[in-house]
């Protein structure tokens, strides 16, 4: 997990200044991930290929004014570029390139300037979230906690008036809770699906740049990154098929001031 603590205050991605740093995002897929390019703005216009040609599903995604990339996954198989890749962008979306193995999932994103502050499962399906505005930079949620073994048992939300939000049932082992700063919200989350207790993996991205994981054991192998607020993603880097860190530069999309985070 990498932290690079900002104040909300100070560039929220999403917010009237944000020039992304991407214009589009081009990949093809069959049973997995084949390739993937991300094509940067000027002055740049430089292009992030990863992978080979192949593939007969074609997928683009062009993002739009004021919209970056603030967090993605690679779902991993040790070869081409992985079963599947996802991005979420500071417009609410999921730009996902999957080939036929990827697992199933369910995702959601909050929208610049909102918060996850509880979920909404149907059964063992998560369907939905629920949102509050951000207000002073402070965050609604405190601590987020679960418990698991083969799968996800419960997952339980401590809101920071103290009111507690439980979902599922007792079992499994204790995990957690992880404790949020008191500017860190919830940005993102993710479900592996299985049709009994809540899935094979809860996972939360915040706007510190962290990734909260909560992984049963039949999970599937995946990895993540989170990119803290004031920052959004320019660019990646793998070893062999699989990622190792993502490249991220200012809201104003000044690719001359990249960082690098490492993937968890």
């Amino acid at each position: 997990e990498v932290s690079i603590p900002r104040p909300l205050s100070q560039g929220l991605v999403g917010d009237d200044d944000t020039v992304g740093a991407i214009t589009k995002i081009v990949g093809a897929s069959g049973d997995a991930v084949d390739y993937l390019e991300l094509r940067l703005a000027p002055p740049s216009f430089a292009t992030d290929r990863h992978g080979a040609e192949g593939g007969e599903r074609h997928h683009a995604f062009t993002l739009r004014e004021g919209e970056a990339i603030i967090g993605g996954m690679q779902e991993t198989r040790g070869e081409f570029l992985g079963n599947c890749f996802c991005f979420f962008t500071s417009h609410a979306r999921l730009l996902t390139i999957d080939g036929r193995a990827a697992s199933r999932r369910k995702r959601f994103v909050a929208p610049a300037g909102s918060q996850i502050v509880g979920l909404q499962f149907d059964g063992s399906k998560l369907v939905g979230i629920h949102l509050e505005r951000v207000s002073s930079g402070k965050s609604a949620v405190a601590k987020v906690g679960a418990r698991l073994g083969y799968a996800i048992d419960a997952v339980t939300l401590t809101l920071r008036d103290g009111a507690v939000r439980e979902y599922g049932e007792l079992g499994g082992i204790e995990q957690g809770p992880f404790d949020l700063a008191a500017d860190e919200f919830l940005v993102v989350v993710e479900q592996g699906r299985r049709e009994a207790f809540l899935g094979n993996s809860v996972v939360f991205y915040t706007s510190a740049g962290r990734v909260l994981k909560f992984n049963g054991m039949q999970s599937v192998p995946s990895v993540r990154f989170a990119v803290p607020c004031g920052r959004q993603l320019c660019g990646l880097e793998f070893e062999g098929s699989e990622l190792r860190r993502a490249c991220i530069c200012p809201n104003n999309g000044d690719t001359s001031q990249v960082q690098k985070i490492e993937v968890t």
